[in-house]
């Protein structure tokens, strides 16, 4: 069943169903357009697009389903945060981080304590 409570479901794996209206094609996950839910995959998918751009100013560059990082925006960014980047945006969903290992990865907690 379905949680009533979005922060709930990500945490606890459910999967929620996307809102109407709410998915904007830049933070989108490539599997949102081939069902009506989305689980903690997808949320990661949304939240690593956002990271990208507190990053660097901008939605993220992808090339055959790969995430970029053009060098001239990137060349300061450390290749941990690109790690962790890459890993919340990766095509396929059962390959992309999850919610927990997000949580515990030593850059994003190194970053929560600043």
């Amino acid at each position: 069943s379905l949680n009533s409570d979005p922060a709930v479901s990500i945490i606890d794996g459910e999967s929620s169903p996307s809102t109407p209206g709410l998915v904007d094609v830049t933070n989108a996950p490539p599997e949102i357009y081939n069902s009506k839910t989305a689980g903690p995959a997808a949320d990661i998918f949304s939240l690593g697009v956002t990271l990208y751009i507190l990053l660097c100013g901008f939605p993220p560059v992808f090339c055959d389903g790969m995430v970029e990082f053009p060098d001239a925006y990137w060349g300061d960014i450390s290749d941990e945060a690109k790690a962790v980047v890459r890993a919340m945006v990766h095509p396929d969903p059962s390959r992309r981080i999850s919610v927990r290992s997000a949580l515990t990865n030593p850059w994003v907690r190194q970053q929560a304590i600043r």
